[in-house]
């Protein structure tokens, strides 16, 4: 597999950055799927252990929902999709995308779908080397416009985004009713 990306961090021997592989990164990509959903969108009244069994039972096709557009954004192959490693270890991944879009001057914008570093290896500096990349990527595509959704909840993501200067653009609200008032 095709290296795009070798460079030290402090103390470590090399981060490479690969393209990702349907067959050799997929399962990874799921628990670090499955670690999103819990850890920001697990309703409260269920356990984690129980909120990812009803994940997996979402199967179609031997697919999760969470997993089904992953799938077909990789057979398309139009997204920036990419794994992270060190040490021959995948700590890491990025999922970019390209919206056409008449709106903006460019006529596209992006967004950063997903990036991930595994816990034990936050707070590091790989965080960054995949925003720069991320960036650096979309320029290359033409993007001068780059959105990436974050819920209100997580405060150590916003942090994080707005470092690059990402800012809050929309809000999206919610609530939920009580049953005495259904």
């Amino acid at each position: 597999m095709e290296v795009l990306y070798s460079g030290g961090l402090k103390r470590l021997n090399k981060l490479i950055l690969r393209h990702f592989s349907w067959d050799l990164h997929s399962e990874i990509v799921k628990t670090f799927h499955e670690d999103i959903v819990v850890s920001n969108i697990r309703p409260e009244h269920i356990t984690e252990q129980e909120f990812k069994v009803l994940l997996r039972t979402s199967e179609k096709h031997g697919l999760p929902a969470y997993m089904r557009a992953l799938r077909e954004a990789y057979d398309k192959g139009e997204d920036g999709m990419f794994i992270w490693e060190v040490e021959g270890r995948v700590i890491g991944w990025s999922w970019l995308k390209v919206y056409q879009n008449e709106f903006f001057k460019e006529g596209v914008y992006g967004e950063i779908n997903e990036i991930y570093v595994i816990p034990e290896w936050r707070n590091r500096g790989i965080g960054k080397r995949i925003i720069e990349h991320a960036l650096s990527w979309f320029k290359d595509k033409g993007v001068r416009t780059i959105r990436v959704e974050v819920l209100a909840s997580n405060d150590e993501a916003i942090r994080f985004y707005k470092k690059f200067g990402f800012k809050p653009n929309y809000m999206s609200m919610q609530m939920t009713l009580e049953s005495e008032l259904l």
